[in-house]
């Protein structure tokens, strides 16, 4: 009787906190959501504050050509910490939480929606690869158009350069060339969680 009490108690510990860590999974999600929504609201803000500096103060575009990369990226980094949790998350239900319940109720099949659903999304590194683009598309099309406007401008030239660029343009522009790596990179390596963490399940 004691040893059936103990395992009840045990149960009801662990699928609390599987229900806890389900919760926190959600919450991750939402957030992530939350960034690409942001991203995809910053995008038009971008394009309608873009056609206004244009017309009528094209010195601003420059500035704003080279912030816009930044928020994008920020936003990037935040989106993919997000769905680096949700794994981490998930791997510990797999591996530490969901052995242990299966053991006190004496049933291996127990969650296997989990499984078979990980069996069968092939696509997962597609998709995450699609949305990514939302942060990573409008960053590298703003540093070409920089490019582009300062060639048009002969602001590259390097007798104009100490007259026309200042330094801390340039420091900007090489900051977010660097920044735009650095999530290329992020991205790549969060794309192949599902088999790194979770060894091809979740």
């Amino acid at each position: 009787m004691a040893t059936t009490v103990a395992s009840q108690q045990a149960l009801e510990t662990w699928l609390a906190e599987y229900t806890s860590l389900r919760a926190e999974i959600s919450w991750l999600i939402d957030g992530g959501t939350k960034y690409q929504n942001f991203a995809i609201t910053l995008l038009g803000l971008l394009f309608t504050a873009l056609a206004w500096v244009i017309e009528h103060a094209p010195r601003m575009l420059i500035p704003m050509l080279l912030v816009a990369p930044f928020l994008f990226t920020l936003l990037g980094f935040l989106y993919c910490r997000q769905h680096e949790e949700v794994y981490v998350v998930a791997a510990y239900l797999k591996d530490y939480v969901r052995p242990r319940v299966r053991c006190l109720v004496n049933d291996d099949a127990i969650w296997g929606w989990e499984e078979f659903k990980a069996k069968h999304a092939e696509h997962w590194s597609m998709v995450f690869a699609l949305r990514a683009m939302l942060f990573v598309a409008p960053s590298i099309g703003s540093i070409i158009a920089v490019l582009a406007y300062a060639f048009s401008q002969r602001l590259i030239s390097f007798h104009l350069l100490r007259h026309f660029v200042p330094a801390v343009f340039v420091a900007w522009f090489c900051f977010n060339v660097c920044i735009v790596v650095l999530l290329g990179f992020y991205l790549f390596r969060i794309m192949h969680l599902p088999k790194r963490i979770m060894g091809g399940q979740s």
